[in-house]
């Protein structure tokens, strides 16, 4: 299996292609916190740095939305009570785990893009911008279980393609 190209599709075609690359985002106008959907399932996990990573991005964009707009924050019913996001508007779903991510999610963001900052997202959910912060399922393949690294090589397969921006905190 080649692990690059889930990364390297989407910045060579920016390289490529400037009409590919990203347009500066204001994250201060009000139609761009309307406009975006923040992917939850962190508040259902155990806080370790992948998760954190995702709570402080997600309190982040909320700081930077102007007073009164905010992205909506979808969480599973198995989110934890004690995970606060200052003046987020949050909608807690009725399934928990991946089944809620993979079949609930991607119906919940009501056509805004859907910002999964956890290392996976809904299969099916096109409008999305997915943050991958490793691979470890390739590099180190003797730590996970064959389940585990069956469901994250065929979900990156399938997410390279589908999504509409990855984004890495490495190469």
């Amino acid at each position: 299996l080649n692990r690059e190209p889930a990364i390297a599709t989407v910045q060579s075609a920016a390289a490529a292609d400037p009409a590919h690359a990203a347009a500066p985002i204001d994250t201060r106008s009000r139609s761009f916190a309307d406009a975006l959907a923040i992917n939850g399932k962190f508040a259902s996990q155990r806080m370790t740095g992948v998760q954190r990573v995702g709570y402080e991005l997600a309190a982040a964009f909320l700081r930077l939305c102007p007073e009164g707009s905010a992205p909506l924050v979808l969480m599973p019913s198995d989110a934890n009570a004690d995970v606060k996001l200052p003046r987020a508007k949050t909608l807690r779903g009725s399934m928990a785990g991946n089944l809620w991510e993979q079949l609930a999610l991607p119906f919940s963001t009501g056509g805004r893009t859907l910002l999964s900052l956890c290392n996976i997202g809904p299969l099916f959910a096109r409008r999305q911008v997915l943050m991958i912060h490793d691979v470890a399922v390739y590099d180190l393949p003797e730590n996970y279980s064959w389940k585990y690294r069956l469901w994250y090589r065929f979900a990156y397969s399938v997410l390279k393609s589908r999504v509409e921006r990855i984004v890495t905190v490495s190469e």
